[in-house]
């Protein structure tokens, strides 16, 4: 049967719709870091901006790929394409980059696990977009 014919259920779209809201956020995020005025820098506490001025410029690149492959791959859900897979596994590559130096090379701001959390879902959801691209393309929804 070609995937055309087949129709998506909906929870496929709503994992779709989630999945795009959850980038877009990652995309305002990313925006408002590469944005960031001096003034509301300096309103953040020593040790934030000490991190933000001295992150590598790889980092907010993976930030960037990250949010931006993610949306798009939420893009290539809705269109039903197969390359969405494609897009998904390097905004969870660039995730792990980024991670890498959240957690491993900054020395700014110490890392509680209150302050692990969230990354620690982001890296969750990503291979969860990864697993379920996948699934989807196996069950002939993409094309």
């Amino acid at each position: 049967m070609n995937s055309s014919n087949i129709k998506p259920s909906t929870r496929y779209w709503l994992v779709v719709i989630l999945s795009f809201l959850w980038y877009a956020v990652g995309v305002f995020n990313y925006l408002a870091q590469a944005y960031m005025t001096d003034e509301t820098l300096v309103s953040f506490p020593d040790e934030v901006q000490l991190y933000y001025t001295n992150l590598p410029a790889w980092v907010t690149a993976a930030f960037a790929l990250a949010v931006f492959g993610g949306l798009l791959g939420s893009v290539g859900l809705f269109l039903r394409k197969k390359w969405a897979s494609f897009l998904f596994l390097g905004s969870f590559f660039a995730i792990v980059a980024q991670q890498f130096h959240s957690f491993f090379v900054q020395d700014f701001i110490e890392i509680t696990i209150e302050k692990a959390i969230m990354p620690l879902l982001v890296l969750i959801i990503a291979l969860y977009m990864i697993y379920y691209s996948r699934k989807s393309e196996t069950e002939g929804l993409l094309i």
